[in-house]
């Protein structure tokens, strides 16, 4: 991952991943560093929204999630089939996100 964030400078995913998985595997201090540097990037609610889930901060995940709705984040799509969300899909909120991307009736 920290090669391929040295390779892109302009793609967010990398650090996003690099993120989430220091989180869910217990790094927390690691994950909290690379959600500070997502956090300063504008463009990159999704990734921060990665890192919030692998931390298990529901709450954040969500309100990240609606910001990347709120920009149209094209990869957001994914949010229905990416394991990474796993957590979220019993909450009202997913089934909410969901519809209002016109994913399900």
């Amino acid at each position: 991952m920290q090669q391929a964030i040295s390779l892109d400078t302009n793609d967010r995913s990398p650090e996003a991943w690099l993120g989430y998985t220091r989180a869910a595997a217990g790094q927390r201090d690691q994950a909290l560093e690379v959600l500070a540097q997502l956090k300063t990037i504008s463009k990159a609610p999704l990734g921060v929204a990665m890192v919030y889930a692998g931390l298990e901060d529901k709450n954040q995940t969500f309100t990240w999630l609606q910001k990347a709705f709120d920009q149209r984040e094209a990869d957001l799509a994914l949010v229905q089939v990416d394991p990474i969300f796993d957590s979220l899909r019993a909450d009202p909120r997913y089934l909410d996100l969901l519809r209002r991307m016109k994913l399900v009736a």
